[in-house]
This record gives structure tokens, sequence and C-alpha cells, in this order.
């Protein structure tokens, strides 16, 4: 099997094409059918991966050669981590066309983003300006959004740069 990245968000997996002096060649798979029916009986197996991906097969015929091509998207941010045998630790991350296991942190960020209310849409109610910004990051932060972004009021005060923003709001609202 080699994987490759065919966009950011996907990958395909094919059987039947091996490494070449000029890159890549088919070779064909032999037995179609038990190669397509086990690699998607192990992705669908009860309990082998905890969540149901979804992938889009295909058979790809070349000088009388088939070979199999199974394009997976990535998974929703709700559906990560995906990981093997209900065990946590054995949440993999792709990375173009390879898989490395995750690192802690990794995993703790993907059940953040998976939550419902994403830990960054959260209201803070009562919370004065002072004490939602550190002054030197907000100055450093604004210093780097002008740069990139012309034809904004630098002097603009905090309070109405992060409020046209969207980054302080009144009552869950922007505004």
């Amino acid at each position: 099997m080699k994987r490759f990245q065919l966009s950011p968000t996907c990958t395909a997996d094919v059987f039947g094409v091996r490494q070449a002096d000029a890159g890549h060649e088919v070779a064909g798979v032999a037995n179609v059918d038990k190669v397509q029916g086990d690699f998607l009986s192990a992705l669908h197996a009860d309990n082998k991966v905890n969540h149901d991906i979804p992938v889009e097969a295909s058979l790809i015929q070349v000088g009388g050669k088939t070979s199999l091509v199974f394009q997976i998207p990535e998974a929703p941010r709700q559906h990560k981590p995906l990981c093997l045998d209900g065990d946590i630790r054995r949440t993999f991350l792709r990375r173009g066309g390879s898989d490395y296991k995750a690192r802690m942190q990794d995993i703790e960020r993907m059940l953040r983003d998976a939550a419902s209310d994403r830990w960054d849409g959260q209201v803070f109610e009562r919370v004065s300006l002072k004490e939602a910004f550190d002054k030197s990051s907000l100055s450093w932060y604004r210093n780097r959004f002008h740069q990139v972004n012309e034809g904004f009021d630098p002097q603009q005060f905090n309070e109405e740069f992060l409020r046209e923003w969207g980054y302080l709001a009144r009552g869950g609202r922007k505004g």
C-alpha cells in the first residue's frame, strides 16, 4: 500500500502501486475482492476505530493490472481523536503521506476542539479589558495586525478595535 496526499484534507491509500526508478508504477493487486473487503472491514470493524471512517473506493485498470484507491477525507473535529481498539493512547495523526503517534498534548487539543461549545467561543462575563488582555500582548498583536492590514486606524482605542474585530462583545453578541 502507498499513501498519497490528494489535498490538505484528503489522502488516498493505493494498493497495487510500487516505487520505481521514475516514480511509481502499477504492479496490480492479485485478489482485488479480498484486499478491498479486508481493507474496508478493518476500517469499519466494531471497536477497531472509535468512529466510522468515510471511504470512497475506486478500481483503476492500467495495462491490464488493477489498482485499488481508497480516498479518505479528514475526520470532522467532532469525531477526533480517532483511536484504535478504544485506547485513546493509540491515536495517530496523519501528516502528508505518513502517520505518527499523537502526543498527549495533541490528543488534549483534539478533545477540546471536539466539544460542542468551543473553548475559544465562550463569553466571559464581568471581565474588564485589563483582566482579559495583557497590555503588551495586545500592543504586539495590534502592531502585527496593522503591518499586514493597511487602511485601519492604528490610533483607534483598544476597546473599539477589539469590538470591531469581534474579540470583545456585549451580552454574548458582537457590539
